[in-house]
């Protein structure tokens, strides 16, 4: 089971640290201070080492030795990895399952409608000419929570940095197969 209650140790070569999981609210004012890359799939996160060792510093348990930037970059890094294993359509649902920190989840969402793909990308992006900014994720999160029909593998709630890789790689695989999903996009996500 997937426990965002429980401390976490978490090894970098000879070092070790003791971290708690961060909150919703913290994942998110660390995800919006972040620089993205956005394209036609979806947006990219590019991680800011000063911005990673600030969450680090807020969620470091114990008073071992010291992390670099780099380090503490790569100990966030690691908290916010999922993988992507496998997603389904099943009817109007979406079957995903990642895999994280060793423990695979399992969701299951509503199939999005294309009112609610445009209304994401218009929450989530500001257009100014030909740049293209992102406002926050927290939109992401609420498509996650709007299609969302059922979870397992998660002790208490699915935390923000899995909803927002979620909704990622469903549109992601709506961008590059809209035949087999049945979402005919205007434009592009």
């Amino acid at each position: 089971m997937f426990d965002t209650t429980a401390p976490l140790t978490i090894g970098l070569g000879a070092k070790e640290c003791r971290v708690r999981w961060p909150t919703d609210r913290e994942w998110l004012a660390w995800i919006d201070g972040q620089r993205y890359k956005v394209s036609r799939r979806g947006v990219k996160l590019a991680h800011c080492e000063r911005r990673c060792e600030d969450l680090f510093r807020v969620i470091r348990l114990d008073t071992g030795p010291s992390f670099s930037a780099a380090e503490a970059a790569s100990v966030i890094e690691t908290l916010d990895a999922s993988e992507l294993v496998r997603l389904n359509r099943a009817g109007a649902e979406l079957r995903v399952e990642i895999a994280a920190l060793g423990e695979t989840t399992q969701h299951l969402l509503r199939l999005p409608t294309v009112h609610d793909l445009v209304a994401h990308r218009e929450a989530v992006l500001r257009v100014n000419g030909a740049r293209r900014n992102v406002r926050s994720v927290a939109p992401t999160g609420a498509l996650y929570d709007h299609l969302h029909l059922s979870h397992a593998g998660y002790v208490g709630a699915v935390p923000l940095v899995h909803k927002v890789a979620i909704i990622a790689d469903v549109i992601e695989r709506i961008s590059n197969d809209p035949q087999t999903f049945e979402v005919h996009l205007i434009g592009s996500i």
